[in-house]
């Protein structure tokens, strides 16, 4: 049974509490540092803002992507505190705790309206101005940039009177260099439409014979198929040489010598 002096104002009393970390937390630089001072300023005035959160806690500081977060549906909002760009996400389900507790009531519908999501919206952003004693800046929502893949993470757990939890994760770079497995880089080119054009080399001719040319004349390049060469161009520049030949009977051309390779 609750006793009465756990209630303020009809509420009851909150409590900040600290996450007991299920393993050792890694050797952190001076943004992870940052990312955990902004995650204990939640922990401690998150619930002036949303007045339902009756405790709070925060877990270690850990080297996680973004990528390696289940919850993909979620919203995020950058940020700079104490000379370090962190981002503040929130996934679809605790966006609803939210919301439920900001209003007094639980979203019923499949998906929260443009004004719902300006409340949680306006909310977070106040939780994380008043969390910082003011100096976060520039606290924009981002529709589509998310924290790059060498970030520090922390999670901030938030929870209500019938146990309820939402979860604000919160981002930043990572500045050391940690062991990781290297991964070839593949740029991601996208689909482009390039204009080619494959252009014979140019072959000597007597005038006298161009004087004879008629429709159906035949004009010798050079001795076989695969001995003839061919220019690939693109934007008016030589990006490939290439030998003419034949592909199930369809003309084509087989590239030998790109880029860097080539003889301008």
């Amino acid at each position: 049974m609750t006793t009465l002096g756990n209630f303020v104002g009809g509420l009851r009393r909150f409590r900040a509490q600290a996450i007991t970390p299920t393993s050792t937390e890694p050797e952190i630089d001076e943004s992870g540092r940052s990312l955990r001072a902004l995650a204990q300023g939640v922990v401690l005035r998150a619930h002036e803002i949303i007045e339902a959160c009756v405790a709070a806690s925060h877990g270690p500081i850990v080297f996680r992507g973004y990528t390696d977060v289940p919850e993909i549906v979620d919203r995020a909002w950058r940020l700079r505190y104490d000379r370090c760009e962190m981002f503040c996400v929130i996934n679809e389900a605790s966006e609803r705790v939210l919301l439920g507790w900001i209003v007094g009531g639980r979203a019923s519908v499949p998906a929260l309206s443009p004004i719902e999501r300006s409340i949680v919206g306006e909310s977070a952003r106040r939780m994380l101005s008043i969390a910082s004693n003011g100096t976060v800046v520039e606290i924009e929502e981002e529709p589509r940039v998310r924290p790059r893949e060498r970030s520090w993470c922390c999670d901030v757990q938030l929870s209500g009177v019938d146990a309820e939890r939402a979860t604000i994760r919160l981002f930043t770079q990572c500045a050391v260099s940690l062991p990781t497995n290297r991964v070839p880089c593949h740029p991601d080119i996208r689909d482009v439409t390039l204009q080619l054009r494959a252009a014979l080399p140019g072959v000597a001719c007597a005038l006298s014979d161009v004087w004879e040319w008629r429709s159906g004349s035949v004009l010798r390049l050079q001795r076989s198929d695969r001995d003839i060469s061919v220019g690939l161009y693109a934007g008016g520049r030589r990006v490939a040489l290439a030998q003419l030949g034949t592909v199930f009977g369809d003309r084509a051309i087989k590239l030998v010598a790109l880029g860097s390779e080539l003889r301008q």
